[in-house]
């Protein structure tokens, strides 16, 4: 009767402890998902403030071409 008490509490040990692993696999893969998540959400993030940055030189560019000597200006440094 003894023994069988004492398996008993090791099977349920065990049980326990593949439990907490398995719960614990589940919160590392969690985690790293979202990592991944926040990183790919930097990266656009990234990305975006770079085009607008483009955007806004070539807006600059456009307008001092369209201005009275910005042609001239332009064939100078071109040529």
């Amino acid at each position: 009767m003894i023994l069988q008490a004492e398996a008993e509490r090791r099977k349920r040990a065990s049980i326990l402890t593949s439990e907490g692993d398995k719960i614990a696999n589940i919160n590392v893969a969690e985690a790293e998902k979202k990592a991944a998540v926040l990183k790919a959400e930097g990266s656009a993030e990234a990305m975006i403030i770079s085009a607008e940055a483009q955007r806004e030189a070539l807006s600059q560019i456009d307008r001092a071409l369209k201005a009275e000597s910005g042609v001239d200006a332009a064939q100078f440094i071109l040529g």
